[in-house]
């Protein structure tokens, strides 16, 4: 399977969402997201690496797909309080969980899926987290 991935655009200034490669032009390297549209395959150099994130491949309560370093608000969600965390993934369980140190929330992301809704990433919207 090929994880889709996004990337901030600086020249657009806006994500683009795709799949994520290396493309290298002589002796320099690139991070690249390249989109399969209407208009063919077009690609965009992604100048801050921080920016470039896998989909989870879980959409939140509203149908919109799920990205690592989204953040996200739960309601309702398998007897955890209200809350309000960052999507990370955690490389000793092998799986997303929700993160707000302030809050001391770590919790793996299934017990909220059902019940989150995105309301930014950390990228644009880190102060949503304070």
């Amino acid at each position: 399977m090929i994880v889709k991935h996004r990337g901030y655009d600086e020249e657009h200034k806006k994500f683009v969402y795709g799949y994520y490669t290396k493309l290298i032009e002589g002796i320099r390297k690139f991070d690249c997201i390249i989109t399969d549209d209407i208009n063919g395959l077009t690609r965009f150099y992604i100048n801050n690496q921080e920016t470039i994130n896998p989909s989870i491949c879980q959409c939140d309560r509203n149908g919109i797909e799920i990205y690592n370093d989204d953040i996200i608000e739960w309601i309702n969600a398998q007897g955890l309080d209200d809350g309000i965390g960052k999507i990370v993934w955690n490389n000793k369980e092998s799986c997303f969980y929700v993160e707000n140190e302030k809050h001391n929330i770590y919790e793996p992301i299934y017990n909220v899926i059902d019940e989150c809704s995105i309301i930014g990433n950390d990228y644009e919207n880190s102060n949503y987290l304070d």
